[in-house]
């Protein structure tokens, strides 16, 4: 089980949205300098470091620091459909359009890549929703923490 603290930033009836505790301990971020997530951060509106979580204790709320808790395996699968899945369908798309010369195989590379992508984009959207895929809270670690 891999583990992470976090703050707990809005509830809603079986999930609490959970930022990350890790950006505000970044050394360079709190001198001012960035550490370059600042620019996802800035990109996204700060989407990128708010989670999803499954909230078990009914009597978590907004404020509190938490446990998240993330089973290994999933991590693991996340990152083969995620990673992997692209490059699967860049190299059969290379593959596939080789027969047509060099063109035709950036051509079938650049086709199977944006398949991989769009397949990666409907299956994370179908596994949003299986609670075995979801990170978990395991417990508050203090009764009210202070909103940042």
């Amino acid at each position: 089980m891999i583990t992470e603290s976090a703050l707990v930033v809005r509830r809603s009836d079986r999930f609490a949205f959970v930022r990350s505790e890790s950006q505000y301990f970044c050394k360079r971020c709190a001198e001012g300098r960035g550490c370059g997530s600042q620019l996802g951060g800035f990109i996204l509106k700060d989407r990128l470091h708010e989670v999803r979580a499954l909230a078990c204790d009914p009597t978590v709320r907004p404020g509190d620091r938490v446990l998240l808790g993330l089973s290994g395996d999933t991590l693991l699968k996340t990152a083969l459909l995620v990673y992997g899945l692209p490059l699967v369908f860049l190299f059969a798309g290379a593959l596939a359009g080789a027969g047509g010369g060099e063109a035709g195989a950036m051509i079938g590379a650049l086709a199977g890549l944006s398949t991989g992508l769009l397949t990666v984009r409907l299956l994370s959207r179908r596994l949003a929703t299986n609670d075995r895929w979801q990170p978990v809270i395991l417990r508050r670690l203090d009764k009210h923490a202070p909103t940042r």
